[in-house]
Protein backbone atom coordinates (compact mmCIF):
# COMPACT_ATOMS: atom_id res chain seq x y z
CA UNK A 1 0.00 0.00 0.00
CA UNK A 2 1.48 3.32 -1.05
CA UNK A 3 1.84 5.78 1.83
CA UNK A 4 -0.18 8.79 2.68
CA UNK A 5 0.60 12.10 1.15
CA UNK A 6 -1.63 15.45 0.63
CA UNK A 7 -1.15 16.47 -2.73
CA UNK A 8 -1.72 19.93 -1.41
CA UNK A 9 -5.08 20.37 -2.84
CA UNK A 10 -6.59 22.08 -0.12
CA UNK A 11 -8.95 25.26 -1.01
CA UNK A 12 -5.81 27.35 0.41
CA UNK A 13 -3.42 25.44 -1.97
CA UNK A 14 -6.32 26.21 -4.90
CA UNK A 15 -6.55 29.71 -3.99
CA UNK A 16 -2.95 30.42 -4.43
CA UNK A 17 -2.13 28.59 -7.45
CA UNK A 18 -5.07 30.20 -9.24
CA UNK A 19 -4.35 33.83 -8.25
CA UNK A 20 -0.77 32.96 -8.58
CA UNK A 21 0.32 34.36 -5.12
CA UNK A 22 3.74 33.39 -3.39
CA UNK A 23 3.25 29.69 -2.08
CA UNK A 24 6.35 30.25 -0.14
CA UNK A 25 9.36 32.06 0.86
CA UNK A 26 12.50 32.73 -1.82
CA UNK A 27 15.62 30.96 -0.98
CA UNK A 28 16.82 33.35 1.88
CA UNK A 29 13.97 35.05 2.30
CA UNK A 30 12.63 36.01 5.82
CA UNK A 31 9.31 34.75 6.96
CA UNK A 32 8.46 38.00 7.65
CA UNK A 33 9.33 39.29 4.54
CA UNK A 34 7.47 37.02 2.60
CA UNK A 35 4.53 37.26 4.11
CA UNK A 36 4.11 41.12 3.45
CA UNK A 37 4.89 40.21 0.10
CA UNK A 38 1.71 37.71 -0.41
CA UNK A 39 -0.35 40.41 1.01
CA UNK A 40 0.86 42.87 -0.89
CA UNK A 41 0.14 40.84 -3.87
CA UNK A 42 -3.01 39.96 -2.29
CA UNK A 43 -4.47 43.81 -1.74
CA UNK A 44 -3.26 44.35 -5.49
CA UNK A 45 -5.60 41.35 -6.55
CA UNK A 46 -8.34 42.29 -4.97
CA UNK A 47 -7.82 46.01 -5.85
CA UNK A 48 -7.77 45.22 -9.36
CA UNK A 49 -11.13 42.91 -9.56
CA UNK A 50 -9.06 40.03 -10.23
CA UNK A 51 -8.94 37.84 -7.25
CA UNK A 52 -10.49 34.79 -8.88
CA UNK A 53 -12.93 33.05 -6.10
CA UNK A 54 -12.08 29.25 -5.22
CA UNK A 55 -14.64 27.00 -3.83
CA UNK A 56 -14.24 26.51 -0.07
CA UNK A 57 -12.46 29.47 0.18
CA UNK A 58 -14.63 32.40 1.16
CA UNK A 59 -14.71 36.30 2.09
CA UNK A 60 -14.10 35.22 5.70
CA UNK A 61 -11.49 32.86 4.82
CA UNK A 62 -9.96 35.78 3.02
CA UNK A 63 -9.56 37.93 5.72
CA UNK A 64 -8.05 35.12 8.09
CA UNK A 65 -5.07 34.59 5.45
CA UNK A 66 -4.71 38.24 5.43
CA UNK A 67 -4.86 37.94 9.83
CA UNK A 68 -2.50 34.86 9.21
CA UNK A 69 -0.14 36.72 7.46
CA UNK A 70 0.26 40.14 8.91
CA UNK A 71 2.80 40.49 11.54
CA UNK A 72 1.84 44.00 13.00
CA UNK A 73 -0.19 46.47 14.35
CA UNK A 74 -3.57 45.52 15.29
CA UNK A 75 -5.50 42.55 13.89
CA UNK A 76 -2.15 40.37 13.65
CA UNK A 77 -1.54 37.11 13.99
CA UNK A 78 1.86 36.74 13.48
CA UNK A 79 1.20 32.96 12.31
CA UNK A 80 3.50 32.82 9.20
CA UNK A 81 6.76 34.01 11.30
CA UNK A 82 6.54 30.45 12.97
CA UNK A 83 4.06 28.69 10.56
CA UNK A 84 5.65 29.36 7.09
CA UNK A 85 4.30 28.12 3.81
CA UNK A 86 3.87 25.82 2.22
CA UNK A 87 4.60 23.33 4.83
CA UNK A 88 3.05 25.78 7.74
CA UNK A 89 6.24 24.98 10.06
CA UNK A 90 9.65 26.47 10.77
CA UNK A 91 10.84 23.64 12.39
CA UNK A 92 12.18 25.24 15.51
CA UNK A 93 11.21 25.67 18.94
CA UNK A 94 9.14 28.06 20.59
CA UNK A 95 7.62 28.92 23.70
CA UNK A 96 3.88 30.35 23.68
CA UNK A 97 3.07 29.79 26.99
CA UNK A 98 1.33 26.60 27.05
CA UNK A 99 3.17 24.62 29.87
CA UNK A 100 3.05 27.75 32.11
CA UNK A 101 -0.66 27.55 31.50
CA UNK A 102 -1.27 24.02 32.06
CA UNK A 103 1.33 24.33 35.55
CA UNK A 104 -0.59 27.70 36.80
CA UNK A 105 -3.84 25.93 36.18
CA UNK A 106 -2.58 23.12 38.30
CA UNK A 107 -1.40 24.93 41.39
CA UNK A 108 -2.17 29.01 41.09
CA UNK A 109 -1.47 32.03 38.53
CA UNK A 110 2.03 33.27 39.17
CA UNK A 111 3.48 29.68 39.97
CA UNK A 112 5.66 28.88 37.20
CA UNK A 113 7.18 32.09 37.30
CA UNK A 114 8.52 30.96 40.93
CA UNK A 115 9.54 27.39 39.98
CA UNK A 116 13.04 27.00 40.39
CA UNK A 117 15.10 25.90 37.05
CA UNK A 118 18.59 25.46 37.72
CA UNK A 119 20.95 26.98 35.24
CA UNK A 120 22.99 25.59 32.50
CA UNK A 121 25.97 24.49 35.24
CA UNK A 122 23.97 22.85 37.66
CA UNK A 123 21.50 20.93 34.79
CA UNK A 124 21.06 17.64 34.93
CA UNK A 125 19.34 17.32 31.31
CA UNK A 126 16.92 15.32 30.70
CA UNK A 127 15.55 15.91 33.78
CA UNK A 128 12.58 13.59 35.05
CA UNK A 129 10.47 15.87 37.13
CA UNK A 130 10.89 18.42 34.29
CA UNK A 131 9.21 16.45 31.59
CA UNK A 132 5.90 15.48 33.49
CA UNK A 133 2.66 16.50 33.70
CA UNK A 134 1.99 19.38 36.91
CA UNK A 135 0.45 17.61 39.68
CA UNK A 136 -0.93 19.15 42.67
CA UNK A 137 1.07 16.92 45.22
CA UNK A 138 4.15 17.13 43.51
CA UNK A 139 5.43 20.55 43.15
CA UNK A 140 8.50 20.29 41.40
CA UNK A 141 6.63 18.55 38.19
CA UNK A 142 6.49 20.70 35.58
CA UNK A 143 6.87 20.47 31.42
CA UNK A 144 10.07 22.43 29.62
CA UNK A 145 10.15 21.19 26.63
CA UNK A 146 12.93 21.27 24.71
CA UNK A 147 14.94 22.76 27.64
CA UNK A 148 15.29 19.06 28.37
CA UNK A 149 16.90 18.37 25.17
CA UNK A 150 18.90 21.44 23.16
CA UNK A 151 22.38 21.30 23.00
CA UNK A 152 24.23 23.87 24.74
CA UNK A 153 26.71 23.49 22.14
CA UNK A 154 24.92 22.86 19.30
CA UNK A 155 22.96 24.94 16.17
CA UNK A 156 20.30 26.55 18.70
CA UNK A 157 22.82 28.51 20.23
CA UNK A 158 22.57 32.09 18.78
CA UNK A 159 26.24 33.98 18.05
CA UNK A 160 26.66 35.65 21.79
CA UNK A 161 24.03 33.67 23.24
CA UNK A 162 25.33 31.97 26.21
CA UNK A 163 24.48 28.52 28.04
CA UNK A 164 22.64 30.18 30.48
CA UNK A 165 20.26 32.49 27.80
CA UNK A 166 20.01 29.51 25.72
CA UNK A 167 19.00 27.48 28.38
CA UNK A 168 16.38 29.98 29.53
CA UNK A 169 15.15 30.58 26.42
CA UNK A 170 14.54 26.81 25.97
CA UNK A 171 12.39 26.87 28.90
CA UNK A 172 8.55 25.58 27.53
CA UNK A 173 9.65 25.46 24.61
CA UNK A 174 7.85 22.97 21.82
CA UNK A 175 8.50 22.55 18.27
CA UNK A 176 6.25 23.84 16.08
CA UNK A 177 3.62 21.98 14.79
CA UNK A 178 2.15 22.25 11.35
CA UNK A 179 -1.27 23.64 11.06
CA UNK A 180 -2.28 21.55 7.76
CA UNK A 181 -5.36 19.08 8.31
CA UNK A 182 -6.06 20.35 11.94
CA UNK A 183 -9.23 19.19 11.49
CA UNK A 184 -7.52 15.50 12.12
CA UNK A 185 -5.17 16.14 14.76
CA UNK A 186 -7.33 17.66 18.01
CA UNK A 187 -6.89 17.55 20.72
CA UNK A 188 -4.52 20.48 20.46
CA UNK A 189 -1.47 21.88 22.05
CA UNK A 190 1.70 19.36 22.54
CA UNK A 191 -0.30 18.58 25.54
CA UNK A 192 -3.30 17.87 24.63
CA UNK A 193 -6.22 19.91 27.13
CA UNK A 194 -7.30 22.16 23.86
CA UNK A 195 -10.73 19.77 22.64
CA UNK A 196 -11.11 22.73 19.98
CA UNK A 197 -9.35 25.04 17.80
CA UNK A 198 -11.89 27.45 19.34
CA UNK A 199 -10.05 26.93 22.67
CA UNK A 200 -6.92 26.77 21.66
CA UNK A 201 -6.95 29.69 20.24
CA UNK A 202 -8.49 31.60 22.81
CA UNK A 203 -5.52 30.12 25.27
CA UNK A 204 -3.02 31.39 22.49
CA UNK A 205 -4.97 35.30 22.99
CA UNK A 206 -4.52 35.34 26.70
CA UNK A 207 -1.16 34.02 26.55
CA UNK A 208 -0.26 36.55 24.07
CA UNK A 209 -1.96 39.32 26.26
CA UNK A 210 -0.23 38.00 29.67
CA UNK A 211 2.94 38.17 27.38
CA UNK A 212 2.87 42.10 26.44
CA UNK A 213 2.36 42.52 30.66
CA UNK A 214 5.80 40.74 30.96
CA UNK A 215 4.11 37.95 32.81
CA UNK A 216 4.95 34.86 31.13
CA UNK A 217 8.32 33.13 31.72
CA UNK A 218 10.70 33.00 28.78
CA UNK A 219 8.13 33.81 26.34
CA UNK A 220 8.99 33.71 22.71
CA UNK A 221 9.19 37.34 21.58
CA UNK A 222 6.65 36.49 18.78
CA UNK A 223 4.35 35.88 21.36
CA UNK A 224 3.34 39.41 22.39
CA UNK A 225 3.39 40.67 18.70
CA UNK A 226 -0.35 38.44 18.44
CA UNK A 227 -3.01 40.99 18.84
CA UNK A 228 -6.12 39.53 17.82
CA UNK A 229 -9.53 40.07 18.45
CA UNK A 230 -12.72 38.32 18.46
CA UNK A 231 -14.04 38.63 15.08
CA UNK A 232 -10.22 37.96 13.83
CA UNK A 233 -10.41 34.43 15.48
CA UNK A 234 -13.11 33.61 13.70
CA UNK A 235 -12.13 34.91 10.49
CA UNK A 236 -8.51 33.25 11.36
CA UNK A 237 -10.55 29.56 12.24
CA UNK A 238 -12.09 29.88 8.66
CA UNK A 239 -8.87 30.14 7.17
CA UNK A 240 -7.34 27.61 8.87
CA UNK A 241 -9.99 25.21 7.83
CA UNK A 242 -9.59 25.66 4.62
CA UNK A 243 -5.73 23.99 4.93
CA UNK A 244 -7.42 20.49 5.40
CA UNK A 245 -7.35 17.78 3.01
CA UNK A 246 -10.35 15.98 2.11
CA UNK A 247 -8.97 12.17 3.44
CA UNK A 248 -11.38 10.41 1.40
CA UNK A 249 -10.87 11.83 -1.66
CA UNK A 250 -6.82 11.26 -0.93
CA UNK A 251 -7.65 7.59 0.23
CA UNK A 252 -9.84 6.72 -3.20
CA UNK A 253 -6.75 7.92 -5.22
CA UNK A 254 -3.90 6.31 -3.68
CA UNK A 255 -6.21 3.37 -3.97
CA UNK A 256 -6.44 0.18 -1.96
CA UNK A 257 -3.52 -2.82 -1.73
CA UNK A 258 -1.19 -1.00 -3.56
Amino acid sequence: MRPFSSGRNTPYDRCIAANALPAGPETNEKPRDYAARLLADLSAAENAGKLKPIAGFDRQAIGGLKVFMRTSGAGAGDCAVCHVPPLFTDFDFHNLGISQAEYDGVHRDGSFARLIIPDAERAARPAIQFKETPKSDKPEYADLGYWNFVDLNGPDRRAGESADDLLRRMIGAIKTPTVRNLRYSNPYMHNGLYPTLEQAMDEIVEMSELSRAGKVRSSDPELARITITASDTAALLAFLRTLNDDLNRLYRKGGRGQ
